[in-house]
């Protein structure tokens, strides 16, 4: 899980996502909440801070890594509304 990072060394709520998970997964229309500093595609169209992706027509297949935290769940209703994607989030069990 190398490539599974933070991409601020502290107090940082966004993570890129392994490479090797969206290669299993197939290709994706839309991330909405796609780190600044993404350093590879994660979909067709991607939105990054300042836009406001939770805000943003969603088209397609989307794909959700969102920020970690008290936000996750404002993510999580907004893909289920949608109807079509995944997410990917921390287990916390």
């Amino acid at each position: 899980m190398s490539q599974h990072k933070t991409n601020s060394p502290t107090n940082c709520t966004d993570w890129v996502t392994p490479r090797h998970i969206l290669d299993a997964l197939g290709s994706f229309d839309l991330d909405p909440c796609c780190p600044a500093d993404m350093p590879w595609r994660t979909a067709e169209h991607m939105v990054h801070v300042p836009d406001d992706g939770l805000v943003t027509e969603w088209h397609g297949r989307v794909w959700v890594n969102p920020p970690y935290g008290a936000e996750q769940d404002r993510w999580l209703d907004r893909l289920m509304q949608h109807g079509n994607g995944i997410a990917l989030i921390p287990n916390a069990t």
